[in-house]
């Protein structure tokens, strides 16, 4: 991380994750913002993994236009809850950088360990192949 989050001021920390986040084209939101923190994360092989797999399955098939891959599910998911939590702040909260900069980083890494198919593959080869369904 280029500066030690928790020792900014918010003013100090908002300029510099204007310098050094990134910010992803996003349909709904017109752009989704990650701190540099959050950034670090996404530019990992198990978070880039992502983009190989469906945030909504097998549903395509039936609604060909319901492309959604779980990387850009987890980009917006780390921008809303940088959004929620700096609307917190709002409230009188004592909301820090590094607590914008950690619920980002949750969010973008909370579909790390999803394999192909997702909740297919929990719901019925995992118990397939593990013989039970209490896994």
């Amino acid at each position: 991380m280029t500066a030690a989050v928790d020792d900014l001021s918010m003013d100090c920390y908002l300029q510099q994750r204007r310098e050094s986040g990134g910010s992803f084209p996003d349909p709904i939101y017109n752009h989704a913002d990650l701190g540099p923190l959050a950034m670090e994360f996404v530019d990992t092989p198990p978070v880039q993994r992502l983009r190989h797999l469906k945030q909504l399955g097998c549903a395509s098939y039936a609604f060909p236009t319901a492309e959604h891959s779980r990387f850009v599910h987890s980009v917006g998911v780390g921008h809303l809850a940088g959004q929620a939590t700096m609307a917190l702040r709002a409230t009188g909260l004592d909301v820090q950088p590094i607590d914008v900069e950690l619920q980002e980083v949750a969010g973008v890494c909370h579909d790390l360990g999803h394999g192909p198919f997702s909740h297919v593959f929990e719901s019925e080869f995992l118990p397939a192949v593990l013989g039970r369904h209490d896994w």
